[in-house]
């Protein structure tokens, strides 16, 4: 039997969707173009009709209860399935939109790109938007709703979102070309004392469930770096002119043409490599159109190996 429901219970977890992301009235309501007192009312009425608590104010800032976090899962799964039951109904005209959450050297690689002009073909009137940004913020992006799904590299163990693997790229030692470093000599300890250009994370990332580098190599890099950046192409211009080293796996480095001023070392023996993969919320409802780009990135980017490419860096470079 379909129980009764307030019209305006769908609004309702709409205010509360965007109050619980934003972490504040103001902003939710400027989001949703209403005024402060609407959703917040909105909020009141939500809380009346279950009969639960959903927000603390703490330190002007509004914090999930234990019942806000049961029932942001059950509005994210709503609106999934809303949004899906539209797209389906309207079979191969459907329009919508698909927002993918990953990094740079994602998007730029020739892999995704085959990936989205393929999708494009099949589904024209999807509006895809990629949405780049460091790893730590995109999990948060996608755990919150505001992101249908995203790809990333993680050394984390992640059991709050549904993760599928999908290939492993091992870490380098990038160096300046002229470096003397020897493979041989470099080892857990040497890799302490290297001067180091670090990738910088903010108060946000660094209280993240999600570590991209493994935490002991982060402690290294922060303990020895003498200049820190949060843009992985600044890092490595200021590794080929010869100011420091840096860390980074084979999938990321293949986006810098810097090919020709940066010398190599693998570090698989040192280090496990990052472990790549789709990162999509628990229980999800995933539209045929999202399942579609799931299929084709799956299929392009499935078990790739860096092995030629590290070979052929290190040719080039013995060459030159």
């Amino acid at each position: 039997m379909i129980p009764e429901i307030n019209g305006d219970f769908l609004q309702q977890l709409k205010s509360f969707y965007f109050v619980a992301t934003y972490g504040s009235v103001s902003t939710a309501a400027n989001h949703m173009n209403r005024t402060q007192s609407a959703v917040t009312y909105q909020i009141q009425l939500l809380e009346k009709g279950l009969n639960i608590v959903l927000f603390l104010r703490i330190k002007n800032k509004m914090v999930l209860t234990d019942e806000g976090q049961a029932l942001l899962k059950w509005t994210l799964k709503i609106f999934d399935d809303i949004l899906g039951m539209h797209e389906d109904l309207q079979g191969d005209l459907q329009q919508g939109y698909l927002r993918i959450a990953s990094t740079r050297p994602v998007f730029s690689s020739e892999k995704f790109v085959q990936t989205f002009m393929t999708f494009h073909e099949e589904y024209p009137n999807i509006y895809v938007s990629l949405n780049s940004g460091h790893p730590a913020l995109l999990h948060s992006s996608i755990k919150n709703g505001q992101t249908d799904f995203g790809i990333i590299g993680t050394s984390t163990h992640l059991d709050d979102l549904d993760f599928i693997p999908l290939f492993q790229s091992p870490f380098l030692l990038v160096t300046e070309k002229r470096a003397n470093f020897d493979i041989l000599s470099i080892t857990p300890e040497t890799l302490k004392t290297l001067p180091y250009i670090s990738f910088s994370v903010n108060l946000n990332e660094k209280i993240s469930k999600y570590s991209l580098l493994p935490h002991e190599i982060q402690d290294y890099m922060d303990n020895a770096s003498v200049l820190s950046c949060s843009n992985y192409y600044v890092i490595m211009k200021y590794v080929a002119m010869g100011f420091g080293c840096t860390i980074i796996d084979a999938f990321s480095l293949q986006s810098f043409d810097f090919i020709n001023n940066i010398h190599i070392i693998d570090l698989q023996s040192i280090i496990p490599p990052l472990q790549y993969g789709l990162l999509i919320r628990k229980k999800s409802n995933m539209s045929k159109s999202k399942n579609r780009f799931i299929d084709i990135l799956t299929t392009n980017l499935k078990n790739m190996n860096f092995g030629d490419y590290i070979n052929k860096f290190n040719d080039k470079i013995h060459n030159s």
